[in-house]
C-alpha cells in the first residue's frame, strides 16, 4: 500500500527573536534518482496540459505513481471498501517556463494527495522533458490543506503564496500568510526560504476588484456579461451583482470569519439571464460567513438552510 511521503511542515518551527529557523535543505520529498535522457532543445514548445497530466510522478508514495487525465487512484485500504490512496494533478493552477539548456522547458504542478481522511496533502513538483517524454524532475511536500494565494516561477525560483496553518492553528483553519521558496537542484526541489508575511485578515483584500469565476468549486458562469463583482474596502463591500449595483457594510469577527450588513442595490429592472445572476448572487453573499483562498482565487463560502457552496472570484488584474 503507497505511503505518502511529507517533509517536516515549516509552519510549525519556532520562531526565535522574530526570525524563523530555515527549514534543513534535506527535508524536501525528492525522486530516488535523476531522470536520465536527453534535455529537449530550446527551441521545443512549452509543456502542455495533455502531457503532464498523463506523466508518471515521484515523491508523493514510497512508488512511482502514473496519472490518467491528472488523476491516480489506488487499490482500496479494504476489500469492497470507499477510501483509497487518490493524488489529483491540480488543473486550475500551473506554470511553464524555460530553464536554459541544463534543464529545458518545464512545468510547475501542485498535486493533491487524499485517501480518505479529513486531511489534503498538497506537493509541488516539477516536470520536465527527457528525450521528447514528459518527465517529473523533482516533488517536494507543501503542507495539510495550505490555501494558495498565488505561485510564481522566476528565473529557478519557485514562490508559492500560502495560507496555512501556524502554530496555534488547527489545520482546518489556517491564517498564517507566508511566502515559500524552493529552488530546482538536479533532481531535488530544495526550500530556499520561508517569509512569514503576517496574519489572515481582510486588508488583504482591499486595493483590487474582484470578479465572479465560478458559482461552485468546477462551475462556469452563464456569461462574462453578467458576471458580478466585489470590491473591499475599510469594512465596506461594493460591486456589480449582475444587473445592479450593490453595497453594504462588512465586518470580521475572527481571521479569515465574515458577517455582511443588509446589501443595498439601485433601483433596476432585470429579466432573462441578468436577472437570474442577480437574484443568485444577492442571495448567495448575504449568507456568505467566511472567506478563504482556493488555487489563487478568492472564495466567499455561503451556507442556508438548504445548503452550502462558494463564490468564486478571480482578482481582475491577475492572467
Amino acid at each position: 500500500m503507497p505511503r505518502p511521503l511529507r517533509s517536516v511542515n515549516s509552519s510549525l518551527l519556532p520562531v526565535v527573536v522574530g526570525f524563523l529557523i530555515l527549514p534543513l535543505l534535506a527535508c524536501s520529498a525528492v525522486p530516488p534518482s535523476e531522470p536520465a535522457g536527453k534535455v529537449e532543445a530550446l527551441a521545443a514548445p512549452a509543456m502542455k496540459w495533455e502531457e503532464i497530466s498523463e506523466a508518471t510522478y515521484r515523491g508523493v508514495y514510497d512508488n512511482a505513481i502514473t496519472l490518467h487525465e491528472g488523476l491516480y487512484e489506488g487499490e482500496p485500504f479494504e476489500p469492497d471498501g470507499a477510501s483509497r490512496p487518490t493524488v489529483t494533478l491540480v488543473k486550475e493552477l500551473w506554470l511553464h517556463g524555460d530553464l536554459g539548456e541544463e534543464v529545458g522547458k518545464i512545468a510547475v504542478v501542485l498535486l493533491s494527495e487524499n485517501s480518505g481522511g479529513s486531511g489534503s496533502f498538497l506537493f509541488v513538483a516539477v516536470v520536465g522533458r527527457r528525450d521528447g517524454q514528459s518527465v517529473n524532475l523533482a516533488t517536494a511536500f507543501i503542507s495539510d490543506r495550505p490555501q494558495i494565494r498565488g505561485m510564481s516561477l522566476k528565473q529557478n525560483v519557485i514562490t508559492l503564496d500560502l495560507v496555512q496553518a501556524g502554530p496555534d492553528d488547527a489545520a482546518c483553519c489556517p491564517t498564517q500568510l507566508v511566502k515559500r521558496r524552493w529552488v530546482l537542484d538536479g533532481n531535488k526541489l530544495i526550500e530556499r526560504d520561508v517569509e512569514i508575511t503576517g496574519t489572515l485578515h481582510l486588508a488583504f483584500l482591499e486595493a483590487r476588484r474582484w470578479q465572479l469565476e465560478a458559482w461552485e468549486m468546477g462551475g462556469k458562469l452563464l456569461s462574462p456579461e453578467y458576471a458580478p463583482t466585489i470590491t473591499f474596502a475599510n469594512g465596506h463591500v461594493s460591486g456589480f451583482d449582475g444587473c445592479h449595483r450593490y453595497s453594504g457594510l462588512i465586518t470580521e469577527q475572527a481571521a479569515g470569519e465574515i458577517h455582511l450588513s443588509p446589501l443595498t442595490t439601485t433601483k433596476k429592472a432585470c429579466a432573462g439571464e441578468a436577472g437570474e445572476a442577480q437574484t443568485r448572487f444577492l442571495h448567495r453573499l448575504a449568507r456568505v460567513q467566511r472567506y478563504r483562498f482556493w488555487m489563487g482565487n478568492l472564495a466567499l463560502l455561503w451556507h442556508d438552510e438548504g445548503g452550502s457552496g462558494f463564490l468564486l472570484f478571480k482578482a481582475e488584474d491577475s492572467d
